[in-house]
């Protein structure tokens, strides 16, 4: 099917990154991926240089037309204590949060990272208030491009048990390695070339939004967090840059923002 180049390209200025995305993404692969496919990985294109937002368009997709009530992705490395989410999307608000952090140590967890395709994990949650979730989930590592893993992607389907189909395997590993690695291997914190100062990708979207003027109970209302959690992350972005303040926070990471 010959792909509507207009209607797959949301209004919007591509830089010259923009335009290697589009080609190493849209045009590469026009043939063998669905024109609705197509039109999210433009979108996420658009949005790249907000992390969580571009990864955001890429969970609602994945959890509106695979069936899953909730989606996540984690980055990170195996070497990691805990991984912080840097994204997520639920179908519902009715549906429980993820976790804001969860730990790495697990044996379960370490297995994913070495993972060569999706794998579905049965798995309980138990939120704060002692309510236990079963969870039938299928993660698959992403990848800076064709490098080593740096993140987990992971699909939830709550309170009921599920195989996962071939194809819904197959249209995640395929996702993950045709739209989302391609932009993670592009993809930088901001225009300039100093690497984060030891901030996690959650922290600095929430850096990000404070140097734009919003107020904590803002930054917590654009990326579903709640305020608790955006000044958690403030404050610990501070700390790693011995930022006294926040205007010294943002002045420090002005060249990542």
């Amino acid at each position: 099917m010959k792909r509507d180049r207009k209607a797959k390209h949301p209004e919007g200025t591509l830089n010259l990154r923009g335009l290697d995305l589009r080609e190493a993404i849209l045009d590469r692969h026009e043939q063998n991926l669905s024109p609705e496919t197509l039109n999210v990985a433009a979108r996420m294109i658009v949005e790249r240089d907000r992390l969580e937002l571009m990864c955001r368009v890429g969970l609602e997709h994945l959890a509106r037309s695979m069936n899953a009530e909730r989606a996540t992705l984690r980055l990170g490395t195996p070497q990691d204590e805990a991984l912080e989410l840097t994204a997520s999307f639920r179908v519902s608000p009715d549906t429980p949060s993820p976790a804001e952090v969860v730990t790495n140590r697990g044996t379960w967890v370490q297995a994913m990272w070495g993972l060569r395709g999706p794998e579905v994990v049965a798995h309980r949650e138990v939120d704060p208030g002692g309510v236990e979730t079963r969870l039938a989930m299928l993660i698959v590592p992403v990848r800076r491009g064709t490098s080593e893993a740096i993140g987990l992607l992971c699909l939830h389907r709550l309170g009921r048990e599920s195989d996962w189909s071939e194809h819904a395997r197959t249209y995640l590993e395929g996702f993950a390695k045709e739209v989302l690695n391609p932009l993670l291997g592009q993809v930088r914190p901001g225009d300039g070339d100093e690497p984060t100062p030891g901030l996690s990708p959650a922290e600095l979207e929430a850096v990000r939004l404070v140097a734009r003027g919003y107020s904590h109970k803002e930054v917590a209302h654009a990326l579903n967090k709640s305020v608790r959690t955006v000044g958690h992350q403030i404050r610990s972005a501070r700390a790693k840059v011995g930022a006294g303040n926040q205007a010294e926070l943002i002045r420090l990471c002005r060249s990542l923002l």
